[in-house]
């Protein structure tokens, strides 16, 4: 009798924890405040309504209620600032496991003594190894060569579920500039949850969307 009521107990439990990653309230974000956010001293709210990060290392903002699914779609607006420092700098947006598990949208600077050139990437970390695994993971699509600019505005958008991710990058006139897509082949990607996302770099957010199915 007891082995029953402690396994209804856990099948009970899971089943709220499942209910709330799938049913949980969409979330549009302007940042009239920081309300949504787990801060850190790297994050603040501008006077303008932005939220700006400015680190020279890899930092990322959470969500308050980290609640971690295997469907989502995730949008917002990024602008990139100024570097920090003469290495790699990224930002962008992740969906985020732990820290040696997410994928990441970003746009990427190379070194200041590899010309610094601009591209956009769409990348895994998995168990602390970061690159597409393509023993889970086929690329399907990767349009990565576009020279971003800092001072301007980028709409950003990753879709997560449990057969791909896609990435895209519009313009400010809303061209799409960038794009890709991967198909699981292996296991799935473990759950996760939306996360902003910066390397040696300062950069604004803005109109963050994010809509768990």
């Amino acid at each position: 009798m007891k082995c029953m009521q402690y396994c209804l107990a856990i099948v009970g439990l899971i089943t709220a924890v499942a209910f709330a990653a799938t049913n949980s309230s969409p979330i549009n974000d302007s940042f009239t405040d920081a309300a949504n956010w787990d801060m850190n001293p790297m994050w603040k709210l501008t006077d303008a309504g932005k939220m700006m990060g400015t680190s020279k290392v890899r930092s990322i903002l959470e969500l308050k209620n980290k609640i971690q699914t295997k469907d989502v779609t995730f949008e917002a607006q990024i602008t990139p600032l100024e570097a920090q420092t003469q290495g790699w700098k990224t930002c962008g947006i992740g969906i985020y496991t732990d820290n040696k598990n997410y994928w990441a949208l970003n746009l990427v600077e190379r070194p200041d003594e590899s010309n610094k050139t601009h591209f956009v990437e769409l990348k895994e970390m998995k168990d602390g190894k970061w690159g597409i695994d393509e023993k889970h993971n086929k690329v399907i699509l990767h349009k990565s060569g576009f020279d971003w600019q800092y001072n301007t505005t980028y709409s950003m958008k990753l879709t997560l579920n449990a057969t791909h991710i896609i990435g895209s990058v519009a313009d400010e006139a809303g061209k799409e500039v960038a794009s890709f897509k991967v198909q699981f082949i292996g296991d799935t990607p473990p759950a996760g949850s939306p996360i902003l996302r910066i390397t040696s770099i300062q950069c604004e957010y803005d109109n963050a969307v994010i809509d768990w199915k």
